[in-house]
Formats: structure tokens, sequence, C-alpha cells
């Protein structure tokens, strides 16, 4: 009985250590300012003035910034997204800002991955960075309770406790980590890095991976959630594509079929589709070796200069001009025009290797294999890049600057993107 008690009183005050351990761990980090997800209270400073909203994953949290959009525009933006962030994780971001701001417009970015992540298996890594952004107790655990499976949460709790570990060691060493930068309003620039094919990959490479192209519901469901609450709050929701490298669309297959499930979703909905991976000067203004952080991702570079699109397009829109005809009708069409195109089609194919030769790819297609690594970056010296003015000069932003020529093109960036 006695060695029963001593066992039982063994296990409380192990379980009240833990609790304690947790909450100097966890708490302190996820209510601090030392990490870039963690802008609940910068939000809470801006409630009230904030009047466009840009959100989505990490495609827009590094590729839109909100502060240049508002120097041309004379908005009040945030860009409310975040890395792996989910549709579900949008959906509850948004209502906290909907209910505290005036918002006329949300524009909500979609990637090849929106479509397919499974809310409660997938994103765990993304979901733990949406727990401190919420408000409530009560929404965390509303989020907690929809967002994670039941395997997810030992992961959910050796992210917090590790990141919670980082928070500490830096506030008492002095170590060095991104946190929010209020004047930046959400937005999250990251140094380039080359990610251009060499001559081999880009012919030997063509359409290698075939692109998930499956749907699940539930992210349906949380994206008609997410258009009917910006409704009911008067909001305009513009759905917009970030562009990614062309070196990813040129290794994948199956692009047509993601933007054909895309644009039915849209319209159906009675939303319109911007997808910039087709605009027709991306090839001028997003080069694969310094225009992106990642295959999947913008450098703060290709975000100015990707904001900059945005903004005369959405200046082109509210003008009642055409913006049909700023972007490719398909990426069949767009992958053309590609500079690894003419690579590919200048390859000696009647002289080659036959081992050499691309592998067949089945468009029904198999998934990748599970070892399947991005293609190497290029470290060849890239040419000067010399940008053609747009024909549409009346629609130059009032800030003439929409991204200058990097200052070395050549810098070799050894920071490694992460998602």
């Amino acid at each position: 009985m006695r060695d029963s008690s001593k066992t039982l009183v063994t296990v409380v005050l192990f379980g009240l250590l833990m609790v304690l351990f947790s909450f100097i761990v966890i708490r302190s980090y996820e209510n601090s300012t030392y990490s870039s997800e963690n802008d609940r209270q910068v939000r809470e400073d801006l409630a009230g003035t904030i009047d466009t909203i840009i959100t989505g994953a990490s495609h827009a949290e590094y590729g839109i910034d909100p502060v240049k959009l508002d120097k041309n525009l004379g908005t009040s933006s945030y860009n409310l997204s975040g890395p792996w962030q989910s549709t579900y994780g949008t959906l509850m971001l948004l209502r906290e800002e909907l209910a505290r701001n005036p918002v006329k417009k949300v524009y909500l970015t979609i990637s090849e991955d929106t479509f397919w992540v499974k809310e409660t298996t997938d994103g765990v890594l993304g979901d733990a960075k949406i727990l401190p952004r919420l408000n409530g107790l009560s929404d965390r655990l509303e989020y907690m309770k929809n967002s994670f499976g039941l395997r997810e949460y030992p992961k959910l709790y050796q992210d917090m406790v590790n990141r919670g570990f980082t928070y500490w060691s830096a506030a008492i060493l002095g170590g060095d980590i991104d946190g929010v930068d209020p004047e930046a309003r959400g937005f999250y620039g990251k140094p380039k890095n080359s990610v251009k094919l060499s001559d081999e990959d880009a012919v030997f490479n063509k359409d290698r991976y075939k692109l998930n192209t499956n749907v699940n519901q539930s992210n349906w469901k949380n994206l008609d959630e997410i258009i009917k609450l910006c409704r009911e709050h008067g909001a305009e929701v513009q759905v917009i594509v970030v562009p990614v490298s062309d070196n990813v669309i040129w290794t994948r297959y199956g692009w047509d079929l993601w933007y054909n499930h895309a644009k039915a979703f849209c319209a159906e909905r009675g939303v319109e589709l911007w997808d910039f991976n087709l605009y027709k000067e991306r090839y001028d203004l997003f080069k694969d070796w310094y225009s992106y952080r990642n295959t999947t991702h913008l450098s703060d570079y290709g975000a100015s200069k990707f904001t900059g699109v945005l903004i005369k397009t959405i200046k082109r829109a509210e003008a009642g001009k055409n913006i049909s005809k700023l972007f490719y009708t398909s990426y069949a069409e767009m992958k053309e025009d590609s500079p690894y195109a003419a690579i590919y089609n200048a390859y000696d194919w009647e002289n080659a290797d036959p081992s050499k030769r691309p592998a067949q790819t089945d468009p029904s297609g198999e998934e990748p294999p599970a070892d399947e690594e991005e293609p190497p970056a290029d470290e060849e010296e890239p040419p000067a890049d010399k940008e053609e003015e747009p024909a549409d000069q009346d629609e130059e932003p009032d800030d003439e600057d929409l991204g200058d020529e990097p200052e070395d093109v050549t810098e070799e960036n050894t920071e490694a993107g992460k998602e």
C-alpha cells in the first residue's frame, strides 16, 4: 500500500513538473515576438486600421510586400500568411482580423499544394505556428480539435518545446533569431539562391515528376467558408497564384489539370483567379538564378518584382482594362516559351546516347519516388538582365522602383530555403 502511494505521488509530481516545464518553455516563446510567426501583438496594435489582407501559405508570406502595395495603392494592408499555413488556419486568422478591421479586399493566395494537403496529417509544423498567432484560449482549443490528429500531438509538443528552447537559448546567450518586424506588416523577405537548371538537367529532367493534383474536399470546404466569411464582412475576394520557379514547372507535369481544378473552383464561386505562373512576362521578370530563395518561393528581390507586377495588374483591373491578355491560357502554352524549352529542343536527339534519354511519363502518372530531390542549383554566372518596358506605360505604379536588378547577381547565398 505504501509503495502504491509513493508511486502515485511520484507520478503526480512528475506530471506537475512537466506542466511547469512546458509552461515556462512554451508559454514564454508563444507570447514573445522573438519569432517571425508570432505577430499577434503587432496585429492587435493595428486593429481597426487594416483595409486589405493578403493571406495564404509561405508563397504569399515571402512573395508579396504589403508596404510596397500600400505605397502605390494607398491601402493599409497586412500579410496574414505563414509557412505551411492550412486553409483552416487561414480561416481562423481571418475571423479575428475581419471582426476588428474595415477590410475591403482579401487577396487569397493558393498554390499547387493547397488542394491536396490533409489537415490532420500533413501540416503539423504549419499548424504549430498558427497556435501562438490566435488570440483566445477557446480559439486555440478549437483549432487544435479540428487540425490535429491523435498522432500529431507528440509532434506538436516536440516542435513547441524545441522552439521554446531556441527562444530561451537566444534570450540568454544572445543568439540570432529572426524576429517580428512591425514595419514589414507580415512580409518576410529572404535572400536569393540560384535554382537555375543546368543544360543537362533541362534536357533530361523535363516533366520528370508528377504534380499532386488530388483534391481534399475539406480544403475546398474551408475555402468556401473563407469566401463566405469575407462576403459577410463586405470584403471582396481575389484569388492569386504567386509564381514559382521555371525549374519546378519545367520538371513537373500535371499543371494544367491542377489549373483546371483552380479555374473551376473559382468560377463556381464567382471569384476571379489570377495565376501569375502564367504571366506572359514571367521569363523576363523572374529569373531562376536570382528571383527565388528556393524552387517554390520568391526571394526578397523576386518579391519586390512580383509585388510591382501585382500593383500594375490591380490598377489595370480597377481601370476596367482587359486582364486576360496578360496571361498564357495554359501551362502547356507557357512551357513552350520557357528558356529551358530552347535548350531541350536544340538537343541532338538523333545522336543521343539511348541510356540518357528522358524517361517517358504516363499522363495518368505515378507519384514521384520517395527519395525525390530537387535538381541542384546551377552555379553558372548569370548574364546581365535587361528588362523590357511594359506595353501599358500608363499602368506604371506611382513608385517607379518596382524592383531593381540585384546588386550582385553572382553572389552565392548558402542559406537553404525551407518551406
